[in-house]
């Protein structure tokens, strides 16, 4: 918020007044409100906004407190720094607050702000608490406001309240009140507030958040013909991101505009790593269920499609960033991208427009389903089309055609016999998908397979499509009728967690939050299939996988277990604050 002219000609008064202003500013006896901020907040510094004469400041050392002094009126601090004492020039309205500070003490401060700016100011204090630290301060008794010359001789704006508007106020600015006091006087009477940053609930947040996403289609129309996709999902995340504060980047990929992503981003106002929180809005199909689209809790339980995989994680993130954005903890930027479950054009896009938002990520955290275990690695992935071309004769005369089922069927078993060193490795090679023939009493000449070959990390073997032409050589050196071409439809590295840097720190910092969460096998997790973290690794972004699961993945009968999503949500704030005071970045 720019300084407003009230603001601005108030403060010219106190540089004009500030020597007047000092010599009519009595010592007072022992001030039982200041001993109460003393007695109550947290250790740690409290922050003094409007420190004038330094009487209060001088009152809480006094008391044991450690003070920093400022005021947004030089003259105030050159009179303290003249006396010895540290303070700095700070105008609250329009300067980023620094901390977290135990507390924040604003004696006869705010009242010069009009009920917008104070607005403002009291959700600029809170991001610079802690999470339990106090809040003090006064302002007068009244009805409306004026410009006054009382006291100092030259005009300054005051705003009167009466308590219950006033603690209407803070209250909506996110604090619990913990004192109202109302000193009537002449002609001004003063109240004195007391206030703690309230308590969120964050779990339940992910709940409801959850809730709404699950009520959204979002299925993949690359994997089930005619499905919504995920544009009405990114247009809702987009409206609520917005409104929290971000700023916001719809991106698609070139050849296909129906499919948006989100990049959705907060700067911090201190200095501090930058995490990038990741998840993909897209889902699988939904043939067999009947309602999946109307998330159903039974117990810690919440059924519907998507709920696992991975709209529970992508509610987890979300709630998380709009928290740490509240507390200005760090820059935070959250990539919600479609097309994980097929190709990954999703992440891609918005890799390739990270750089339009200025950030530039220290980590990424995936949060796919791991039942919030460290995952350690995941495996890799390549799909390889096989086709084979045969001779079509009626089937009465078999031998004047060539039969291209008979050859591909040569070669499932070829595979069937290659894959035993294979699987002992770790990895995979099998045959998910196969079609031949186009009618009966035709020879057929048409038949194709889709190859999968999962890989381990360090996996130093024949790349996966020339293992298959292999294969289909060892078929042709048999038979020299075998027509067949191997096509490498997509490849996707294996993966394993770095053993030093940013991502590691922070994946123990997590895993050590999550440590007694229940359904947690509280291992390493070597995921048996691929998430998208080696994207983020290729462009220079160090990743790590960690996200709320529960069970019937791409099933009739998903769903995700509310316990993990709740821990999830409160363990990636605490974790972030962690790793942000650990100072930790990438190598």
């Amino acid at each position: 918020m720019s300084g407003s002219d009230t603001n601005a000609r108030t403060l010219a008064a106190y540089e004009q007044a500030a020597a007047l202003y000092r010599e009519q500013t009595l010592a007072l006896p022992e001030n039982g409100w200041l001993r109460q901020l003393a007695d109550m907040a947290p250790d740690g510094t409290v922050l003094e906004v409007g420190s004038a004469s330094g009487r209060d400041a001088d009152d809480l050392e006094r008391l044991g407190r450690r003070v920093h002094r400022t005021d947004a009126t030089a003259a105030f601090v050159e009179m303290q720094r003249a006396e010895g004492h540290a303070a700095d020039v700070l105008d609250v309205l329009t300067d980023d607050i620094a901390g977290p500070y135990a507390a924040v003490l604003a004696n006869a401060v705010f009242l010069h702000f009009q009920p917008d700016e104070l607005r403002h100011v009291l959700a600029k204090v809170r991001a610079a608490l802690v999470p339990d630290g106090l809040l003090a301060f006064s302002v007068k008794v009244g009805d409306g406001s004026e410009w006054s010359s009382h006291k100092l001789g030259v005009p300054r704006f005051f705003q009167y309240w009466q308590p219950g508007p006033l603690g209407d106020l803070v209250t909506e600015c996110g604090y619990e009140l913990v004192q109202v006091d109302l000193d009537p006087g002449e002609p001004w009477g003063w109240i004195r507030v007391l206030a703690r940053p309230a308590r969120r609930d964050l779990g339940a947040e992910a709940v409801a958040l959850l809730e709404e996403l699950v009520a959204i289609d979002s299925v993949n129309p690359t994997l089930a013909d005619g499905a919504a996709g995920e544009a009405e999902i990114i247009r809702f995340l987009e409206a609520r991101l917005a409104g929290a504060g971000f700023r916001t980047l719809v991106v698609v990929p070139a050849d296909e505009p129906s499919r948006p992503s989100l990049l959705a981003w907060h700067s911090g106002s201190r200095p501090g790593p930058c995490l990038l929180l990741n998840g993909h809005v897209d889902t699988v199909g939904v043939f067999g269920m009947s309602e999946p689209f109307t998330p159903r809790i039974d117990g810690d339980r919440l059924l519907g499609r998507g709920a696992a995989d991975m709209k529970g994680g992508v509610a987890g993130i979300v709630v998380a960033a709009e928290e740490l954005a509240r507390r200005d903890h760090g820059s935070v930027v959250l990539a919600l991208v479609a097309d994980e479950e097929d190709r990954s054009v999703g992440t891609e896009t918005v890799l390739m427009h990270l750089a339009r938002t200025g950030m530039r990520p220290d980590l990424a955290l995936v949060a796919e389903p791991s039942h919030l275990d460290l995952t350690a690695s995941l495996r890799g992935f390549a799909v390889v089309e096989v086709e084979f071309a045969g001779r079509a004769a009626h089937t009465s005369q078999a031998d004047q055609g060539v039969d291209a089922v008979a050859h591909l069927g040569r070669f499932l078993g070829a595979v069937a016999e290659s894959r035993g060193p294979i699987r002992a490795a770790g990895g995979e090679l099998l045959v998910s998908v196969v079609r031949g023939g186009r009618a009966p009493f035709t020879v057929p000449e048409r038949a194709s397979a889709t190859v999968e070959r999962r890989t381990v990390p360090g996996d130093a073997g024949v790349p996966p499509l020339a293992e298959v032409e292999s294969l289909l050589a060892d078929l042709r050196a048999a038979d020299p009728a075998v027509s067949a071409t191997a096509r490498l439809v997509v490849a996707r590295d294996a993966w394993q967690l770095q053993t030093s840097g940013a991502a590691r720190t922070f994946a123990t910092l997590l895993d050590e939050e999550l440590a007694d969460v229940p359904g947690r096998a509280g291992g390493p997790f070597d995921a048996p299939y691929w998430m998208e973290a080696p994207l983020f690794e290729a462009h220079g972004i160090p990743a790590l996988v960690c996200g709320p699961s529960g069970g019937g993945l791409h099933a009739v009968d998903e769903w995700v277990d509310l316990r993990q999503v709740r821990a999830f949500t409160q363990a990636l704030v605490t974790a972030s604050q962690r790793f942000r005071e650990s100072g930790a970045r990438a190598d």
